[in-house]
């Protein structure tokens, strides 16, 4: 075979430090925006885009010659200084350190899509924690509670 195949589909979540509830209604569309310039300028294809004032998913297809780490740094970096530079934060914005990411197969693109669509419904029913603590969960992923927010008993 003389080249590569790959189909690299990946939900990620990115959370606003100390899960402050920093991200506006009033840019939060730019926002998302600007998260999928940031993405097809590193030849990955953003499929769905959507989150709560303290957080982000991301579904995406990932280039297979651009590491998730890489993709991830540059997504924060570049709306870290967007934000900072249109001040739509009264002090600084960052990002947590760290993230989440998560394979998803082909057969369930649909229900991830419409998960992270639908994140403002889904909140209603479901704190950011007590979904996280879940998705952690149905994974088998050890969650280490000191970093970035109280996981519900």
């Amino acid at each position: 075979m003389s080249t590569t195949y790959t189909q690299l589909l990946i939900h990620i979540v990115l959370v606003v430090r100390n899960r402050s509830a920093l991200i506006n209604l009033d840019w939060e569309e730019n926002l998302y925006r600007y998260i999928n310039v940031a993405m097809n300028d590193m030849d990955s294809k953003p499929l769905a885009v959507n989150g709560m004032p303290d957080h982000v998913h991301i579904l995406a297809l990932q280039n297979k010659n651009v590491g998730l780490s890489r993709i991830i740094q540059r997504i924060k970096i570049n709306t870290t200084n967007w934000i900072n530079k249109n001040r739509f934060t009264k002090g600084k914005f960052r990002w947590q350190q760290g993230y989440a990411a998560f394979s998803v197969s082909r057969s369930k693109l649909g229900v991830v899509r419409n998960y992270i669509i639908n994140q403002k419904a889904h909140h209603k029913n479901e704190t950011f924690p007590e979904e996280f603590k879940r998705i952690m969960m149905e994974r088998d992923l050890y969650y280490k509670q000191k970093y970035g927010f109280t996981v519900p008993q």
